[in-house]
């Protein structure tokens, strides 16, 4: 899996390429580690180049979105396969995670929530 990060205004993109599962995750851990503790930024996982993933990919977002939550940061969830959101349907993570159709939905919500 690779993954590429990008900053925009307040807000770190990290948008990984490929499966989200078993094989990936300490990958992924890696990278949202890194942009979580390299950045003083908000996050939006850009998730359109991802076509599944499996409870250890959820697991690793879970996991981002509480290391930001302890920060007082923000971490979102954009561009999901329909496959993908079915899954966080599922187990009822779109309740626990927010979720915007693309990066410039999340963009502009996370901007208007900037005091």
């Amino acid at each position: 899996m690779e993954s590429n990060l990008r900053v925009v205004g307040m807000t770190a993109i990290l948008a990984p390429r490929g499966r989200l599962d078993y094989g990936s995750e300490f990958q992924a851990q890696e990278a949202l580690d890194a942009c979580i503790g390299t950045t003083r930024h908000n996050v939006v996982i850009d998730l359109k180049d991802v076509p599944f993933i499996d409870s250890r990919g959820l697991a690793t977002l879970v996991s981002g979105h509480r290391q930001c939550q302890e920060l007082g940061r923000t971490l979102v969830l954009a561009g999901l396969h329909p496959t993908v959101h079915s899954i966080f349907e599922m187990t009822r993570l779109d309740r626990v995670l927010e979720i915007f159709p693309d990066v410039d939905q999340a963009l502009v919500a996370l901007e208007q929530r900037m005091p």
